[in-house]
């Protein structure tokens, strides 16, 4: 009766050890002859470049949303529409947006390795652990798994699931430090390299503007930034000398964006939807009561941090 126990530890030991095994045996340094490294600047072009229509699924929490994709590169610009397919009846429209436009998203995850000729831009590396390894089929595709792992406690965690063939996103989340999807998306249907028409884009564009509209109607002109961010988020929008009272920040896979705005606040509070958390809090500049918020796909306690490290003043 006393082997019992010692029995059973035996093969759960043993059943560890076989799990770890297959585990090792199931990662790869490359796919295809492609570092982790080669298939994320694969990503960063695919998603721009290529034309394709599907529908795919939003899942934030326990909310699940469908919707349709159609994204096609048209005489060098591209174009891109959505619909939704659940809830009321609405679509979001993207015209004749230049691939030349680099945004500094764009430009952290191609300089996955800084290069020589331009060191402005942190390699992805270095904040981030990256890793590859053969997937299951997605869509009636085969895909490549790719896991992004932060090295520090001031980011999420993202597993996508390439396109082997083309690189393109058909699956992403966003995982927090214990390993729980936070957000999803996934597509069901996808066709690759269909022929799209510009009359398929009909309608009226939408075109993002990064304002945020002071309560008293009255711009500002004094300066400020925040005195911490993690290591490897740069400066993407705004500048903080008083035209903008937003700034945006982006280290190539989380963005997010402060908010300086002439209105009270009674108390710091915080909200989270998905992977998305907003934290603000009341501050008195010379007398008046201003609010700071962060919002974007960051831990709430890097936000936390963030909001009460501003410094109301030019950044030295």
């Amino acid at each position: 009766m006393r082997r019992k126990p010692l029995l059973s530890l035996f093969w759960l030991l043993l059943s560890l050890v076989a799990g770890l095994q297959a585990q090792a045996a199931g990662a790869a340094s490359e796919v295809d002859g492609l570092s982790a490294e080669q298939w994320l600047d694969r990503l960063s072009h695919s998603y721009r470049e290529i034309d394709y229509r599907g529908v795919f699924t939003h899942e934030l929490g326990s909310r699940l949303q469908s919707l349709r994709i159609l994204h096609a590169v048209i005489d060098g610009k591209e174009y891109e529409r959505l619909e939704y397919l659940d809830g009321e009846d609405r679509s979001v429209a993207r015209h004749e947006h230049s691939l030349n436009c680099i945004h500094q998203g764009h430009r952290l995850r191609r300089a996955v390795e800084t290069t020589a000729s331009d060191t402005r831009y942190p390699a992805l590396s270095d904040y981030y652990t990256l890793s590859v390894a053969p997937g299951e089929r997605i869509a009636g595709r085969d895909v490549v798994e790719l896991r992004v792992e932060p090295q520090d406690v001031y980011r999420f965690a993202h597993r996508l699931m390439l396109d082997r063939e083309t690189g393109l996103v058909l699956q992403s989340e966003l995982l927090d430090g214990r390993d729980r999807t936070l957000e999803r998306f996934r597509f069901s249907t996808i066709e690759i390299g269909a022929a799209i028409e510009r009359a398929e884009f009909a309608g009226e564009a939408y075109q993002a503007q990064h304002r945020v509209a002071v309560t008293d109607g009255q711009s500002h002109t004094m300066p400020w930034h925040p005195g911490w961010v993690p290591q490897g988020f740069e400066l993407a929008g705004g500048d903080g000398s008083g035209a903008n009272d937003m700034q945006t920040y982006t280290d190539g896979m989380a963005v997010f964006s402060i908010f300086l705005e002439a209105r009270p606040m009674q108390a710091e509070g915080q909200a989270r939807r998905g992977a998305t958390v907003a934290y603000g809090r009341p501050v008195v500049i010379e007398g008046a009561p201003w609010s700071i918020t962060v919002v974007g796909e960051i831990p709430q306690l890097t936000a936390r941090r963030i909001a009460n490290s501003i410094v109301i003043g030019a950044a030295p």
